[in-house]
């Protein structure tokens, strides 16, 4: 509900860069087009052509099919999965998207979350439960998901725990991937700790292999890597595993760091 209108009426660049590489990247720009924000937002493609001002916002609205005359909101709706105490909450809606709903199954952090984020559709429970997964997904009629997000308990990888494979809490990374395959978001990011890395499941496969085939079967790509908060301007060198992913074909780019080692901006 704060969020702008299209440039010209209002839009931020960071509304129009991701217009431009979902609408523009799914029609063949891909990496073939640069864009420039600022008060005179364009767009140059690999042909040469530019599009810039008002001809940019035609081909924007033209894209989403909206009249050229008719104002908008762009709302990215989120949904966010073992979500604690909203941390992963916080960080997308600082940067604009809109949490729609959220779902954890542990009392303080449920009590926290409500106090933070106290227009969020919060649906208590465990998520393994069909009843609770139908409410996650009911969530989202009419409106769509866009991004889902989620950290699974980490207590099954940690190294400071037992790792064992026949941890009920090592598999409820599928109930996340069964969220996805019904939602059908445009992306997802999930986290856990560095130990989810080496850890295997009772058959000896490596759980981020099972991760990998799991979402392959949705026809969803997933990428996934190592990053330290640190690198992104927290105070604190904190590494976690970050599973980026979106359908099968579409780009998936990781953040490019914003600090160095000395925690100074780069």
């Amino acid at each position: 509900e704060r969020w702008q209108n299209l440039r010209g009426i209002g839009a931020t660049d960071k509304e129009l860069q991701y217009v431009i590489a979902q609408e523009f990247g799914a029609r063949g720009g891909g990496p073939g087009f640069e864009f420039r924000g600022g008060k005179n937002p364009s767009i140059t493609f690999a042909s040469g052509q530019t599009l810039k001002g008002r001809a940019l916002l035609h081909d924007v609205r033209g894209l989403l099919g909206i009249p050229k005359t008719a104002e908008t909101q762009l709302v990215l709706n989120v949904l966010d999965l073992f979500c604690g105490a909203g941390g992963f909450s916080l960080g997308f809606r600082n940067d604009g998207f809109r949490i729609a709903a959220a779902n954890d199954n542990w009392e303080p952090a449920i009590a926290t979350y409500k106090v933070n984020f106290p227009d969020v559709k919060f649906i208590e429970g465990d998520i393994r439960d069909p009843a609770v997964k139908q409410q996650i997904v009911s969530a989202f009629d009419g409106i769509g998901c866009d991004v889902i997000l989620g950290g699974p308990p980490c207590g099954a990888y940690s190294h400071a725990g037992l790792r064992s494979p026949c941890d009920s809490r090592a598999r409820l990374y599928e109930d996340y991937i069964d969220v996805v395959r019904r939602l059908k978001p445009k992306m997802f990011a999930m986290e856990n700790v560095p130990g989810i890395l080496t850890m295997k499941l009772d058959d000896g496969k490596l759980v981020t292999e099972h991760i990998r085939q799991d979402f392959a079967a949705i026809e969803y790509g997933v990428d996934f890597r190592v990053l330290d908060a640190a690198a992104y301007g927290t105070p604190q060198h904190r590494e976690r595993v970050i599973f980026l992913g979106s359908p099968i074909g579409t780009e998936t780019i990781f953040p490019a760091p914003t600090h160095g080692d000395d925690g100074v901006d780069v």
